[in-house]
């Protein structure tokens, strides 16, 4: 284990790195005895725990009795301090160094992560390259969507598993727990396995590695408990997946064919998935999850299902046309995400996106209606067979939808996927997508458009369809500093193209259309659908002819394996009323108002003030309380909070109001068994219903401050010093840091023991501006300091 509170006060987010949440299954206590696997996500925390795979694969391996812990990319600055401090990456439950497990499993899901996956072995001691590793270093495998085309990165992992979980995992736990076999022979047994492939068996691969998928999606491997992040992530709220896989067709669309066949959870078990998930976590908002999800045989079921339980429900993208009355007053409120993809319907018919454009301007006309505020609508721009007037429909569209409701427009370069019909197409460049994204941002008026980044879909583009060169383009960039190129505040596209060249390779090749005689390099892996019906799905495209969805027609051909395919049925009208639908309206009056004084402790005081609040908030759902709500089509809990404790803190005088149904005798002790390690209730109290707020009483803080002994010169914060410190400071009138005078924010200033106590207004100056003007110390020895919220004024 690794002591980082000299650290974490440093970095941006130290919540990242802090675990403990509720849900997670670790110890800070690492047995050595025990089989081991670290679940890698390569990104960052909040990134990482939105994935649902992730999620999954957490549960599966400790369902089956292993020892299972997760570990994130650091942030640049949280990567700099381990360097600087010789640290090791490590995992997120006990602090363990990654490179004392048996297993390290990379959940790949997207080509701009690769130089993060490097980074983190780098950080770990693990060597980059398979060949290189000893007997005593971890096994590294992959999986995710980025493994249906594994020869970008071939050389830095020992296996590859394409398929699903469910499946992989209980067949290579015994190879990983047998304690008989060498690292080697587990590598060996391991690229055995239905799935697997490694590095030395690519060369003498009979045939292609043929992905392996879970026949129904069993009720026994939804993620249980959840776990509860701390800090805000990408998407924070309960995740149930209620079908997977696609029969759509959509012929640029790689998930719909690498996820077939299409398989449901039936509406009982969602239902009681979301009623336990709730339970235990405490969120108030559900993601029903699935690539399309309006084709699920008991959608409307599942949605009426969650209608009035102060449940803020969120649907991924739609289809275009799929928003009918029908499911507008089912899930009416807030935003609607709708997919169009192109801006006439001729080049819909070339993609096999069959939507009906007059339809999906109807629906946009009743948003309102259905208490919708506003549209976002999804594009793609360089599709095969694009012509200008495609470009220019996609602008007469948005203006035509945005008379009826507000909009936002994202819009996506094409990028030709693996294992789709579009996988032998070429790629528009860079200046072409430049020259069609400034049409689009200069034709659509009063809208905001965001896009993506050309420079990076060009690399998407490169490594989606790469061979095994590209390695060293990898691992070149890696070296010149590539990291997190995802994210465009540290994107260097000039980094990569300085890679290629000193590789020698010319990127653009890789963009070019392929031919349909050779072998493609990624067809080594075998997704199950045939090439044959790519090739007539691509045949189609360039026809402009559809081929509609095999639940609707009957099967197509398309090759899958075990597939049993169950019919669209049209479905019954669900018996509603017109009109607007209902704003969610308590109606209990307000009887008690409760006052809970808390402490804010040990690892928490490295979470902000917002996702602390967040995580009180669920400790008391997860509590039970009859908690009383807003009004609205999102309701939340009315919960007042004591004014925001600085990053860092600790404090043992914290409060929340909070406003419940009823009196509830046991309130303290039903929190207390929900409450996160490091929280803790000192006092609960009844208010009076309309009593003063916590804001307009709590105006001034106090502060109790440990000095070390440290700072630049010896005079200024050293504990032998403080009295004389104090009075220079209390005499002056004006004390200036960074431009801000932080004297007329102190009221009081003593001694105590060690430290100083302060009372200090609040919103006058910040601590840690106060902290080095007082101490005279800069801001990073200002952050690392003990300091403690101890009273009020």
């Amino acid at each position: 284990m690794c002591n980082l509170d000299s650290i974490l006060p440093l970095v941006r987010k130290p919540g990242r790195y802090i675990g403990d949440e509720i849900g997670r299954r670790g110890e800070r206590q690492f047995a050595p005895a025990d089989t081991s696997v670290a679940i890698a996500f390569p990104d960052v925390y909040e990134v990482g725990m939105s994935s649902l795979g992730v999620r999954i694969l957490y549960h599966l391996f400790r369902k089956e009795g292993m020892r299972v812990e997760r570990v994130f990319s650091p942030w640049v600055d949280m990567e700099e301090k381990m360097r600087k401090n010789k640290i090791p990456l490590f995992s997120l439950e006990s602090h363990t160094p990654i490179k004392d497990f048996d297993l390290v499993a990379f959940s790949l899901q997207y080509e701009l992560n690769y130089t993060n996956v490097l980074c983190m072995l780098d950080l770990a001691g693990i060597p980059l390259l398979s060949e290189e590793r000893k007997e005593k270093d971890p096994i590294i495998v992959a999986g995710g969507t980025c493994v249906f085309n594994p020869l970008p990165i071939l050389p830095f992992f020992d296996v590859f598993l394409v398929g699903e979980g469910e499946v992989l995992v209980p067949e290579m736990i015994p190879v990983i727990g047998d304690k008989s076999l060498t690292r080697s022979e587990k590598i060996a047994e391991l690229s055995k396995l239905s799935g697997g492939l490694s590095v030395k068996n690519t060369g003498n691969l009979q045939g292609s590695v043929r992905k392996v998928f879970t026949a129904i999606l069993s009720p026994d491997t939804i993620p249980d408990p959840p776990i509860v992040p701390f800090i805000d992530i990408v998407h924070d709220r309960l995740v149930v997946e209620i079908a997977r896989g696609c029969t759509r067709g959509c012929r640029f669309c790689q998930a719909g064919t690498i996820y077939r066949p299409y398989r449901e959870r039936d509406r009982k078990t969602v239902a009681e998935a979301v009623r336990c998930g709730l339970s235990k976590t405490g969120y108030g908002g559900v993601t029903l999850l699935s690539l399309s999800l309006l084709d699920h045989s008991e959608i409307e079921e599942i949605i009426r299902d969650l209608r009035g339980k102060n449940i803020s429900l969120s649907l991924p993208s739609l289809r275009g046309d799929a928003l009918t009355d029908r499911v507008a007053r089912l899930i009416g409120g807030g935003s609607v995400t709708l997919a169009p993809e192109a801006g006439t319907e001729r080049l819909r018919r070339v993609i096999n996106k069959d939507i009906n454009e007059d339809e999906m301007i109807a629906s946009t006309r009743r948003l309102k209606l259905y208490g919708f505020t506003h549209a976002k609508l999804y594009f793609m721009i360089g599709l095969p067979g694009e012509t200008d007037e495609d470009i220019e429909g996609i602008v007469k569209l948005v203006n035509t939808i945005r008379k009826n409701t507000s909009v936002k427009v994202s819009i996506s370069p094409f990028v030709p996927r693996p294992h789709t019909p579009f996988q032998w197409e070429r790629q528009n460049d860079i200046e072409e997508l430049r020259e069609k994204i400034n049409f689009l941002k200069s034709g659509i008026k009063k809208v905001r458009v965001s896009y993506r980044d050309p420079e990076g879909c060009l690399l998407e583009g490169v490594f989606s369809r790469g061979d095994e060169r590209l390695s060293k383009v990898v691992e070149r960039a890696y070296g010149l500093g590539a990291r997190f190129d995802e994210w465009s505040e540290l994107f260097c596209f000039d980094r990569w193209m300085e890679a290629f060249e000193k590789e020698g390779i010319d990127p653009a090749g890789y963009l070019r259309e392929r031919s349909v005689e050779k072998t493609l390099p990624w067809e080594i892996v075998d997704t199950g659908v045939r090439r044959e019906w790519l090739l007539e799905e691509r045949e189609l495209s360039r026809r402009g002819d559809m081929r509609r969805d095999c639940r609707i027609i009957g099967c197509t051909g398309c090759g899958i394996f075990d597939c049993e395919i169950k019919p669209l049925k049209e479905k019954s009208v669900i018996q509603m009323d017109y009109g607007r639908r209902a704003k969610m309206v308590h109606l209990t009056p307000v009887k008690m108002r409760y006052r809970i004084m808390y402490s804010k402790t040990g690892d928490l005081r490295f979470i902000g003030h917002l996702d602390t609040t967040r995580a009180l908030i669920r400790a008391l759902k997860r509590a039970g309380l009859p908690l009383v709500y807003s009004q609205g089509y999102k309701p939340k809990p009315r919960v007042a909070f004591s004014p925001p404790l600085t990053l860092g803190f600790t404090s043992r005088v914290e409060y929340m109001d909070v406003i419940l149904e009823r009196l509830v005798p046991d309130i303290e002790v039903r929190v207390k068994r929900t409450l996160p390690d490091g929280f803790a209730i000192n006092a609960v109290e009844i208010l009076p219903p309309k009593g003063a707020s916590l804001s307009s009483t709590l105006l001034h803080q106090r502060l109790r401050v440990d000095i070390p002994q440290c700072g630049r010169d010896p005079g200024a914060p050293r504990r032998d010093g403080l009295i004389r410190l104090i009075n220079d400071f209390m005499e002056k009138e004006v004390v200036e840091i960074d431009g801000v005078n932080v004297r007329p924010a102190v009221l009081e200033l003593k001694k105590r023991g060690d430290g100083v106590e302060i009372l200090m207004k609040l919103g006058k100056a910040k601590p840690i501006q106060l902290f080095q003007a007082l101490f005279n110390i800069i801001d990073e020895e200002a952050r690392v300091l003990k300091v403690e919220r101890i009273g009020w004024q």
